[in-house]
């Protein structure tokens, strides 16, 4: 999708992920967005569910601080 896409500026590009971490008493989940072009993580948070809102107000926090 984006192959020979040329980044030469923070923002056009970002990604995100969800990370489950096992602990002792269940999982915790990790979601991070990134930009491709600095590689900074933009923003982060950690829940126990896995519940929509929790990546809802990553998105908005990376949009609030970022743009």
């Amino acid at each position: 999708m984006l192959k020979g896409l040329s980044l030469d500026a923070p923002n056009p590009v970002w990604s995100t992920d969800i990370t489950s971490i096992r602990m002792p008493q269940g999982f915790v989940y990790v979601v991070a967005i990134l930009d491709w072009f600095s590689r900074d993580v933009l923003a982060w948070q950690v829940s126990n569910t896995m519940d929509v809102s929790f990546c809802l107000a990553t998105l908005e926090r990376a949009l609030r601080e970022c743009l």
